[in-house]
């Protein structure tokens, strides 16, 4: 019985560790419908405190959910996969043959019905860490007309015991949207149909090709030198702007039209907000990607560990990010083409609050700026400078025999810096001259002033 899949089972979800988040089985669970081409999806979530082990049993939270499809089902070929470790079924779908195992992560009890019509079959399995193959049940049933799909999960266990599955519709329903915006996307994009029901405590909220956005795309390529000719990579950057005032800016990394690690706030190229305050999605997709997310996929693990280039990762972040912002750069600009002159406004605002750090503050290559940004920046920058002329120049004091050229080129960098500090105390100093002055001039201040 080498490779069935209950002789690892504990020893695989061991491996997922930490890796796996609360929502993962529904993400899983959801993928997995619309791989078996389901086109109508319902999940139901339930609350039931008894199943945490919390010393408030009065808390009423969710504590697991249903999934049921019209998809494929569970057919004599999907349960031999089901069966089976690191199953290519559905390679092809960008499938990684470790999903269920996700589900065991946060869950303990899996229970899936499953009826095929073309079988004439009613297939039971109750997934959980004793499974074996030997449990699944199969009915013979002579009066199916559909398919229909059940995998009801409970018990959540002592990892996530003590964390709070989201129990707001409208953030489960965004959450979905945002992980498989891409996959649903494509689908929409290719004519099928789709509608997935979110259902908790009597209200419900539908996910269709309705409402998921039309994807602009821009694709662009990226060398690695390590092959003779340098071998090319495609990539692809789908993006959507919304004119909702919201100034949510989100980015993603996707493995296999999944958003498999969301993009840090520095990586956008900017903290400002956009014209408007609008909002945009933007998601870089790539075949490059799609090998490379971990088995619970969430972080593309084999970019994030290696730190030189091989030829299994011949391309590495430090790569592929710098060439993704300014595609977005250029992307906005274009969105954006007012961008430019409310930029050299900002900078003309910032360098007259900050006028000694004027040199750092037109350096910034943030897409769009804002007075805040542009000085805390320049700040960070500052800071950083002043300490490495100042070691710089400690360490030519020490040196026995220092070349002209070499000393006249550090004491100007120490000059630069002591002028720069000049200037802040100016400032510092004038400011509190204008603030005397209003204490003077203000009788209601005066008393403020002379208790000081």
């Amino acid at each position: 019985m080498k490779g069935r899949i209950y002789t690892t089972i504990s020893s695989v979800v061991k491996n997922l560790g930490k890796q796996v988040k609360t929502l993962q089985p529904l993400y899983e669970a959801i993928s997995n419908s619309l791989e078996a081409n389901a086109t109508e999806i319902t999940v139901t979530f339930h609350k039931n405190a008894s199943q945490l082990l919390l010393e408030d049993v009065s808390d009423d939270r969710v504590t697991g959910f249903s999934i049921m499809d019209n998809g494929d089902g569970f057919t004599e070929k999907n349960r031999k996969a089901f069966c089976e470790l690191w199953t290519d079924n559905k390679i092809s779908l960008g499938c990684k043959g470790s999903g269920r195992f996700t589900w065991l992560s946060v869950f303990r009890n899996i229970l899936v019905e499953s009826v095929i019509a073309s079988e004439g079959k009613k297939i039971s399995i109750p997934f959980s860490f004793d499974f074996e193959e030997e449990d699944i049940k199969i009915e013979q049933k002579s009066d199916i007309s559909n398919n229909v799909t059940t995998i009801t999960f409970t018990n959540i266990t002592s990892n996530f015991n003590k964390q709070r599955i989201v129990d707001n519709l409208e953030e489960l329903f965004e959450s979905v949207r945002e992980y498989l915006l891409v996959k649903l996307f494509l689908l929409k994009n290719d004519g099928k149909k789709f509608r997935i029901t979110f259902c908790i405590d009597g209200t419900s909220k539908h996910l269709t090709n309705d409402n998921i956005p039309d994807l602009t795309s821009k694709t662009f390529i990226i060398q690695s030198d390590l092959f003779t000719p340098p071998k090319e990579y495609s990539f692809i950057l789908y993006y959507h702007f919304f004119d909702d005032a919201q100034n949510s800016k989100k980015g993603y990394y996707c493995a296999n039209n999944r958003a498999a690690q969301a993009m840090g706030s520095g990586e956008l190229g900017f903290s400002a907000s956009l014209p408007n305050r609008d909002s945009f999605r933007m998601l870089l997709c790539s075949d490059y990607f799609d090998d490379k997310d971990s088995d619970s996929r969430n972080g593309l693990i084999e970019l994030l560990v290696n730190e030189d280039r091989n030829l299994v990762v011949p391309l590495l972040f430090s790569d592929i990010r710098p060439r993704t912002i300014r595609e977005m750069q250029g992307i906005i600009k274009e969105r954006y083409p007012e961008i430019e002159e409310l930029n050299k406004k900002t900078i003309k605002e910032a360098i007259a609050r900050m006028p000694y750090l004027a040199s750092i503050i037109r350096e910034n290559d943030e897409i769009v700026k804002s007075v805040d940004s542009l000085l805390k920046d320049a700040c960070i920058k500052f800071a950083k400078k002043k300490e490495a002329v100042q070691s710089k120049f400690n360490n030519i004091l020490k040196k026995q025999d220092v070349g002209n050229e070499e000393l006249l080129n550090s004491v100007n960098e120490v000059s630069d810096v002591a002028l720069a500090e000049l200037g802040e105390y100016i400032q510092y100093r004038n400011s509190i001259i204008v603030a005397l002055r209003k204490g003077i001039e203000d009788d209601s201040k005066k008393e403020v002033f002379f208790t000081i």
